[in-house]
Order: structure tokens, then C-alpha cells, then sequence
């Protein structure tokens, strides 16, 4: 009997292909030729070596083995983004099948009226109940890019050392830029409340607020967001009987038996607490573009004002920028679907004392 060949049977791909496929494309200068060169010289994955021998020729109909690199590019792209569950709240909860996945641009529709049973008597007659369906606007779309910009040295240098580096700055820029986005959506219509104090009892009251102000059901798969100072302080948070959080960690955990999720795109002082069921998202592919001759504002947040720039060329570097699209909004009426907790100040330590 013949078994027919998965991926996963004999390879299960990893978040670095698409590192080398990177670091290969910016010493090629964004030339895949070039890239292809350096892919084989430098010994990168096979799929990373194939992509780059597709790429070289002009993809057809009649060429039965063409669609076999998009497949490949689709495999490496997917497990660079289910790397990101970690990093990303918008990832997390695609990735726990959490959140509603809707191809983007289409419409979702959601039930504002349940079907209901009820119990029937003997000779009584069925009893009909209602549904009721809502059409949603089409899922908008939005793009989340990371630009890196690294000297020839360091690319021509580095070895394994190097490409982890290239994937884990690739991997730090598309979660920020996807959760900067992602939070803004759901920030915009989430109710807000005020933290009540930073010992263990405001904490527990401002947790009790925020279940209440969210509409949960059977169905309901509800998240914490938080930055990380506040997961680190709540780890370390004692009660009369010892550690207050126990599941919590510097990283996440859960709290009150719901996942909660470290990410720098809610404020410092604010906790999220959302109900990913009534969120519709979805994701694309990475596309990878290389820059030689440009001229970067190396700025992490820049503004429309003029700024310095700098010249790629005569600092020797090269610039990538991985991209995608995603797409989320809310499915439905976005009343009681998030809260956000703000001034949160939970297990801060005391202000020092200033001498007279």
C-alpha cells in the first residue's frame, strides 16, 4: 500500500526556513538569482534552496510542479506566524481557535436570535421557535510590516547565530506591528473601568468588574491581555495563604481560570479583557521585499514630520520588510465583548521616600 506523502510524516517545518529565506534574499540584494547563490553556498533548508529555484523561472499552467512551490512558501510562511502565538495576542487566538476566522473581505454573518427548544407534551403541538441572522460589514483589511536593516558584515558573518537573530527581529516586528493594529480595533469600542487600588483585594474587585461588564456564554472563549509588567507583578503577588496567582507567570499564564496573554499593544496601565468568539479575524502569508538603495528614518515610531535619514548605500546595509495582511473587527453588537481596565497599578512597589 502506498502512503501518500505530508508534509508533517517526514518533516514538521520550522520558523526558521523563512529566516533563511530572508537572510538569502538580502544578500542577493533582492536579486533571486543572486539569493538562490547564496541560499545553496550557505547550505539553507531545502524548501527555502526549491522556493528560490521557483522563483527563477515564470510559473505556468502547464507546469505541473509550479504550484508545488506556492505550497511550499505557504508552509514556511504558516509556521514563522504559529511561531508568533507566543508574541501576539491576534496570533494566540487564531492559533487556539479562539477567535471567528472569516476570509478577508467577506461578510460575516452572526445570530442575534438563538433557536430555542422547549418540551412537548403528549397530543400538544410542536412549537416553532426563531432565528434570527445579522449580516456584519465585510472583515477590513489592514497591513502589519516589520522592516530590519542589517550591514553586509553581519549578514556575510553570521552564521546559525545570525539567521536566529534575523528571526527573531522579523518575529518581534510583525507581532508588534499585528497586535499595534489588532488592539486598536478591539480598544475602540471596549467599555472601560477604573482599577480600584494595587493590593491583592483591588485586584480581586477590578477582575469581579471586568467578568461582569463581559457578556459570557457556553460558547464564550474570553482572553486577558496584559503588558508585562503587570503579568511579572502578578506572579509575584502574595496572599494570606501564599502566591495569589499561582498559574501566572512573568510570560502569561492563566487568571481566574482564563488564559491571559503578554503583548506591548495595550497601555501600560490598562488590562483587556475580551471575548475572542465575538471577534472575526484572519491572516495572510509573509511576503519578504529587499531594499539596497533606499533611505530608512530609523525610527520605531515615525512621524509624518521631516527626520533624519539614512542612506543604505553608504552604510553598506540592507533592508528587508516582511509583511501581511490581516483582517479583524467585531462579529455583532460589540457591547459587553471587551472591557478595558485602566490605571492599573497592581502590585506596584511603594514610591521611594525623597529626604527633606
Amino acid at each position: 500500500m502506498t502512503k501518500a506523502f505530508l508534509p508533517s510524516d517526514n518533516f514538521r517545518p520550522g520558523a526558521g526556513e523563512l529566516a533563511h529565506l530572508a537572510r538569502a534574499i538580502m544578500l542577493g540584494r533582492g536579486a533571486i538569482d543572486a539569493a538562490l547563490l547564496e541560499a545553496e553556498r550557505r547550505q539553507a533548508p531545502e524548501r527555502a534552496v526549491r522556493l528560490l529555484k521557483a522563483a527563477v523561472g515564470a510559473g505556468t499552467t502547464a507546469d505541473e510542479g509550479w504550484a508545488g512551490s506556492l505550497v511550499d512558501y505557504r508552509i514556511a510562511s504558516r509556521a514563522f506566524v504559529e511561531a508568533l502565538r507566543n508574541f501576539s495576542l491576534f496570533d494566540r487566538l487564531l492559533a487556539d481557535g479562539a477567535a471567528v476566522r472569516v476570509p478577508m473581505g467577506a461578510v460575516a454573518i452572526s445570530t442575534t436570535l438563538t433557536a430555542s427548544g422547549s418540551p412537548i407534551q403528549e397530543t400538544t403541538p410542536k412549537p416553532i421557535s426563531k432565528l434570527t441572522l445579522g449580516a456584519n460589514p465585510k472583515l477590513p483589511e489592514f497591513k502589519a510590516a516589520s522592516i530590519v536593516a542589517v550591514t553586509r558584515e553581519l549578514l556575510d558573518a553570521a552564521g546559525a547565530a545570525g539567521v536566529q537573530f534575523l528571526e527573531r527581529e522579523l518575529r518581534r516586528g510583525v507581532a508588534a506591528s499585528t497586535d499595534e493594529i489588532f488592539a486598536a480595533v478591539i480598544r475602540v469600542d471596549a467599555a472601560t473601568v477604573a482599577s480600584t487600588g494595587d493590593d491583592y483585594a483591588a485586584v480581586v474587585a477590578d477582575l469581579a468588574t471586568a467578568l461582569e461588564g463581559v457578556i459570557i456564554t457556553a460558547e464564550s472563549r474570553p482572553y486577558w491581555a496584559m503588558p508585562a509588567h503587570t503579568a511579572k507583578r502578578l506572579a509575584i503577588m502574595q496572599s494570606s495563604s501564599g502566591f495569589a496567582f499561582p498559574t501566572m507567570t512573568p510570560n502569561g499564564g492563566t487568571l481566574v481560570g482564563i488564559p491571559a496573554v503578554v503583548t506591548d499593544a495595550v497601555e501600560d496601565d490598562e488590562v483587556l479583557l475580551l471575548d475572542a468568539r465575538r471577534i472575526a479575524a484572519d491572516d495572510s502569508v509573509i511576503t519578504l521585499q529587499a531594499a539596497r538603495h533606499a533611505a530608512l528614518a530609523m525610527d520605531s515610531e515615525p512621524s509624518a514630520d521631516a527626520q533624519p535619514l539614512t542612506s543604505l548605500w553608504q552604510t553598506n546595509s540592507t533592508a528587508l520588510r516582511a509583511e501581511r495582511r490581516i483582517g479583524a473587527a467585531y462579529i455583532g453588537d460589540e457591547a459587553g465583548a471587551s472591557v478595558a481596565i485602566t490605571g492599573v497599578a497592581w502590585g506596584a512597589p511603594p514610591e521611594p521616600e525623597t529626604g527633606t
